[in-house]
């Protein structure tokens, strides 16, 4: 008895009574897959030459009630919370065509996904200086679901054509948490040649 006491005690991480390591769920949220009902979409030609490329901001949330929501694939269910949102999308110092006023001040719930076109390449045209300053906050009020015994994540992920460019990761998440992301034109316009 005092072996297994004291081998529990000596052990790094987190261990149970008896030394074994205590499951600490987790997740890589932003290489989660989409959640249901969200159809990811592909760039398109344009007629004019050049191409005109998919800028997509997604909100999700996952609840880590169990390890196997973790695995590639899974469909763990989506908190459905309130989220406060504001975001500036700017390109070439123009505010940008999206799914709402820009800037944009405003609630939503999780899961959500806005996107934005960029047109670059064509004839003589200089890539584009796209901005990009968006945040999400977790709202605390009332009407708020409980959070599981694992509690749940939030990811707001910024992608371009589908591959992840940019994330800003809250895990495990509580009430008012706050999600940021915030890219110079120099960082984007590397993407849109």
């Amino acid at each position: 008895m005092i072996s297994v006491v004291t081998m529990a005690c000596a052990s790094p991480g987190k261990r149970d009574w008896f030394g074994n390591p205590s499951p600490t769920p987790g997740c890589d949220l932003a290489g989660l897959p989409e959640p249901a009902g969200v159809t990811p979409l592909m760039p398109a030609p344009d007629q004019n030459g050049g191409t005109t490329s998919i800028m997509e901001i997604s909100l999700q949330t996952r609840v880590l009630d169990n390890r196997e929501y973790c695995e590639p694939g899974a469909t763990a269910p989506t908190l459905g919370g309130l989220w406060d949102v504001g975001y500036n999308v700017t390109s070439d110092n123009l505010p940008f065509v999206g799914t709402g006023p820009n800037p944009y001040n405003g609630t939503t719930t999780d899961p959500h996904v806005w996107i934005f076109r960029v047109h670059h390449g064509g004839k003589n045209q200089v890539p584009p200086l796209v901005r990009v300053d968006f945040h999400a906050k977790f709202s605390d009020g009332v009407g708020q679901k409980s959070l599981g015994p694992h509690g749940a994540g939030a990811a707001l992920i910024l992608r371009i054509n589908g591959g992840r460019v940019a994330q800003s990761i809250a895990y495990p998440m509580k009430g008012g948490d706050y999600l940021h992301i915030q890219l110079d034109p120099a960082t984007l316009t590397v993407y849109f040649p």
